[in-house]
C-alpha cells in the first residue's frame, strides 16, 4: 500500500468533524472530481489499481486537486494483484486508517452526496454524543442523465416522476430505511435492523474494522452493519440528506457472483454471523424494547 497525501498532517480544527471514506478502482477515478463538488470536508479514499494505472493518473490527480485547491484529501494507493477479487473491505479499512476526525461517513465510490451534506452531518453528530448509534443517510438511484437534485424536495418530485427510486428496491438491503416514512419526515427516526441491511452511515471513526474475509461482491457491507447491531448500535435515519447512484457498467465481481463463488460467500457470511453470536451473545440480534417503538423520534431539529 502506498499513501499519497493531499492535505497537511494537522488534526482537524473541528471538534465534531466528519471524514468521508470511500474506495474505488482507477477506472472510476473521474468520479472523484464530482465527489469533491458535492463534499467540501475531509476525504479518505482507497484507490485500487496496477502500478502502471496509478502512475498514469498521478498528473491528473495533481492537476484536479490543485485546481480545486484541495487541502483535506488523502488518497491511499493499493496496488492490484492480478487474478484476485476486488478486496473491498481491505480497501475500506485502509481508508478508515487514514481518518483524523472523530466521525466518518462511509459510502461507496459510485455515489454522490447531496449538496450541503458535510455541514449537515457535522451538526448531526450531536445525535451520537450519548448513545451508540449509526445515522443512516438514505441511498437512491437515478436514471441516466437526470440532473442531480438540489435538495430533498426536488428528489421527491423526481421519485414521483419515476426517474429516481430507492437504491436497489428489488433487494432487502435498504428496505428497513423505510423510504415512505423518510419522504414525510422532518425529524430523525429510529428503525429496526434486519438481517440483510446494508445502509450507508455516519458513525464514530473508532468503529470495528470491516471483515476482510469478504472480497468481491456479496455480504461485505451487510456483515459490518450486522456487527454494529451485535455491538448494540441503534440505527437512526436522517430526514433530509441523501446519496445518489447513477447507472454504470456492472463490475466483474458482480457478474461473477454466482455458482461456487456465491456458495462460498454465503457460507462465509453464515459462519461470520455464528462467530458474532459467540462473541456478543446469542441474543445480540434481537430487537430491543426501545427499537419496538416504531414512531420514536430523536428530538433534535437539524435544519
Amino acid at each position: 500500500t502506498h499513501y499519497r497525501f493531499y492535505h497537511d498532517q494537522h488534526k482537524s480544527l473541528y471538534e465534531f468533524d466528519v471524514t468521508l471514506i470511500t474506495q474505488m478502482t482507477t477506472n472510476r477515478i473521474l468520479q472523484l472530481y464530482s465527489l469533491l463538488q458535492h463534499w467540501d470536508g475531509p476525504v479518505s479514499i482507497a484507490l485500487y489499481g496496477t502500478e502502471a494505472e496509478v502512475w498514469k493518473l498521478t498528473d491528473y490527480l495533481d492537476r484536479v486537486l490543485s485546481e480545486r485547491k484541495v487541502s483535506n484529501v488523502a488518497i491511499h494507493i493499493v496496488y492490484k494483484r492480478e487474478g484476485y477479487f476486488y478486496p473491498v473491505n481491505y480497501l475500506r479499512n485502509v481508508a478508515l486508517k487514514g481518518v483524523r476526525t472523530p466521525y466518518i461517513l462511509i459510502i461507496d465510490g459510485d455515489f454522490l452526496p447531496s449538496y450541503g451534506l458535510y455541514p449537515y452531518l457535522r451538526k448531526a453528530t450531536e445525535l451520537l454524543m450519548t448513545t451508540k448509534r449509526a445515522l443512516v443517510v438514505p441511498a437512491f438511484e437515478a436514471q441516466e442523465n437526470i440532473p442531480f437534485p438540489g435538495n430533498k424536495s426536488t428528489l421527491v418530485k423526481l421519485m414521483k416522476k419515476g426517474v429516481v427510486r430507492s437504491f436497489h428496491p428489488y433487494f432487502e438491503g435498504h428496505t428497513p430505511t423505510n423510504y415512505t416514512k423518510w419522504v414525510q419526515s422532518s425529524y430523525p427516526y429510529m428503525i429496526n435492523w434486519a438481517k440483510n441491511y446494508e445502509p450507508y452511515v455516519l458513525v464514530g471513526s473508532d468503529i470495528v474494522k470491516f471483515d476482510q474475509t469478504f472480497v468481491g461482491y456479496g455480504w461485505n457491507k451487510v456483515s459490518h452493519i450486522a456487527e454494529l447491531k451485535a455491538q448494540g448500535y441503534e440505527f437512526v435515519v436522517l430526514p433530509d440528506p441523501f446519496i445518489l447512484h447513477y447507472p454504470h457498467p456492472l463490475s466483474n465481481d458482480y457478474q461473477n457472483w454466482n455458482g461456487v463463488f456465491k456458495m462460498c460467500t454465503d457460507t462465509a457470511y453464515r459462519s461470520f454471523i455464528s462467530k458474532l453470536q459467540d462473541k456478543y451473545g446469542y441474543d445480540c440480534f434481537k430487537i430491543t424494547e426501545r427499537e419496538k417503538v416504531k414512531d420514536i423520534h430523536v428530538k433534535i431539529r437539524l435544519q
